[in-house]
């Protein structure tokens, strides 16, 4: 895992987060923020908007992408030194308004964003503004040879390894394999990420 802050400019920050606030931007309503596996008992499950760029390869947001992604995506390249434009299988924007009433310390179902056994990849975040509403990641990896999380015998009880405050410009960049997820404001909000997928079938 890496944690990479000020990834883009500060004029490119304000520029993204401006244009994914922007009352004209189209936000999509979606009922379950991610799958519930286990019913891990600090997990509450949210609606949330959302907004899609690229799925299974396809671009589903053409308009958008070289304001938003594309410099995202260049920069990732610079700071890596490694190709991903040509990697991307899902890009998409996600966005958690503000719930007071949501319990503190808990989160959205563990989960990773592709467990398709021939995928490999790596997930890879982008805050695009300052909000309450951590994301969480844990110690526990997905086992896509026996399609199971955790080790064998694994009970749903996943331990935190870490927990990222959004912030403006910050990403993060893990394997495919981690189990993580998101949390909403409780104090503040809305809270806005990009969550990108690279990685290829075999």
């Amino acid at each position: 895992m890496e944690i990479i802050k000020d990834l883009l400019s500060k004029e490119k920050q304000d520029e993204i987060e401006k244009t994914l606030l922007d009352p004209l931007f189209p936000w999509y309503f979606t009922a379950q923020a991610t799958y519930d596996m286990f019913g891990d008992r600090r997990t509450l499950n949210t609606p949330f908007f959302g907004h899609m760029f690229i799925y299974d390869k396809q671009m589903k947001s053409e308009y958008y992408y070289p304001k938003v992604i594309q410099p995202i995506v260049e920069a990732l390249e610079r700071h890596q030194g490694r190709r991903f434009q040509n990697r991307i299988w899902r890009i998409k924007a996600n966005l958690y308004t503000k719930d007071g009433s949501y319990p503190e310390d808990f989160h959205h179902p563990p989960h990773v964003d592709n467990s398709d056994e021939n995928f490999r990849g790596e997930t890879f975040l982008y805050f695009a503004n300052d909000a309450d509403g951590d994301t969480f990641m844990f110690n526990e990896h997905y086992d896509y040879v026996h399609k199971r999380y955790g080790p064998e015998g694994f009970d749903g009880n996943f331990t935190n390894q870490l927990r990222i405050p959004a912030e403006k410009g910050k990403a993060v960049l893990f394997p495919l394999t981690q189990c993580h997820t998101s949390s909403i404001p409780r104090k503040g909000g809305p809270r806005v990420t990009l969550n990108f997928v690279f990685g290829e079938y075999f």
